[in-house]
């Protein structure tokens, strides 16, 4: 099990939190405004725009999230999306997390990377801003966070390689930070 825990984390590098952004008058921003208080308007932070099939928003009854929201800031150090999972944790489950954004010319949903949930405890975990595309100017960028379990992993002796239950929980619109 610590195999696959660590070859995803290597798969995964570079997928790092940002900075804070900073204001015109160089101060770190410690709040981000709701999505529908940004300067381009609700409209255009939210994600209708995708164009690629299958990413549609839900959250799987075992999960619970704080807070709710339609649209999730992760532009500042003080954005963070709190997960409990209610479901089954006799696998040994581990959860992860994988960011997409989407391209603002075509709506193609683009994925980025991802990691473990490091500080999960009991089925509960935290994802927190500051979180950026990676390689990609401009933005601020709305995109999706998917929300993985992985339970019941084993390593095959005879085929060299492990299985495991995996299971997408859910997948939230997010607003990234420039």
């Amino acid at each position: 099990m610590v195999g696959i825990a660590l070859l995803g984390t290597a798969l995964l590098a570079g997928c790092a939190p940002t900075a804070p952004a900073s204001s015109a008058a160089g101060d770190t921003s410690e709040s981000s405004p709701a999505a529908s208080e940004t300067s381009e308007g609700a409209a255009a932070r939210d994600c209708s725009g995708a164009t690629t099939a299958g990413y549609d928003l839900f959250v799987d009854p075992e999960v619970q999230i704080e807070p709710a929201l339609d649209v999730y800031p992760l532009q500042s150090e003080s954005d963070k999306i709190t997960f409990t999972y209610t479901g089954d944790m006799s696998g040994a489950p581990t959860f992860t997390w994988d960011l997409s954004y989407i391209q603002p010319d075509g709506g193609e949903v683009s994925p980025q990377c991802g990691e473990p949930f490091f500080d999960e405890a009991g089925g509960v975990f935290t994802l927190a801003g500051p979180r950026t595309t990676v390689g990609v100017d401009g933005g601020p960028y709305t995109g999706f966070v998917d929300v993985i379990v992985t339970s019941n992993a084993t390593f095959d002796e005879a085929a060299q390689k492990y299985t495991a239950d995996t299971k997408t929980i859910a997948r939230l619109c997010v607003l990234l930070a420039e």
